[in-house]
């Protein structure tokens, strides 16, 4: 929990569906968001934002579908989308049920507020096109990762998948990845390569 790159915040549901605004410490405008219900155990799901989705989309952590419809009951007031600012996100209806207790994750984007200079970024939430190719598309972070989690959000049925360089990320082997929406053990493939600048997908 560091300003400019990550914040947790606690927060009770008030069940109000037009749209309610919650503060927040990251600091920064949030690249992506996490909310999750932990008072019921039958209300699963994670609700997602991610500042590369069009306005009114949103994503679920606990499922392999793709980007959903009804965002702006996610983040927003049902009828429209609300954007994080620096010091707060809106909620809409349905990660605010009335009496509800909710943790909500925020992940600062590509802010270059750390090392001796104050000038390098740690971490970045955005998008890339794949190419379908063995050879696949190179992303420029401007830094080697240590974790990665990627989402295809125009299919349905692809999971989301996790890699980080504790369990191993190497150049041209196979690479132990989880998929937080799949209860079965790590997989792992040639999926992707950490660079020095970035990452490769395989």
């Amino acid at each position: 929990k560091e300003k400019k790159f990550f914040d947790i915040v606690q927060y009770s549901g008030n069940g109000v569906s037009t749209g309610r605004a919650i503060s927040h410490s990251l600091g920064s405008v949030p690249g992506m968001m996490m909310v999750k219900r932990t008072d019921d155990s039958t209300s699963g799901a994670w609700w997602i934002y991610h500042r590369s989705l069009p306005d009114g989309k949103g994503l679920q952590l606990q499922t392999d579908d793709g980007q959903q419809s009804d965002g702006n009951n996610y983040w927003g007031t049902g009828s429209s989308f609300v954007h994080p600012t620096a010091s707060q996100f809106t909620v809409g209806s349905y990660p605010n049920v009335n009496g509800a207790t909710y943790i909500a994750y925020l992940f600062a984007h590509d802010e270059a507020s750390f090392g001796a200079d104050s000038d390098k970024s740690l971490i970045h939430c955005a998008k890339y096109t794949g190419n379908g190719s063995t050879t696949g598309t190179v992303v420029n972070l401007g830094f080697e990762p240590q974790l990665l989690l990627v989402k295809c959000t125009t299919d349905h049925g692809t999971n989301w998948e996790i890699c980080d360089s504790m369990r191993g990320v190497g150049a041209d082997t196979d690479d132990t990845f989880l998929c937080p929406n799949n209860l079965t053990a790590p997989n792992s493939f040639n999926g992707v390569d950490f660079t020095a600048t970035g990452f490769q997908l395989r």
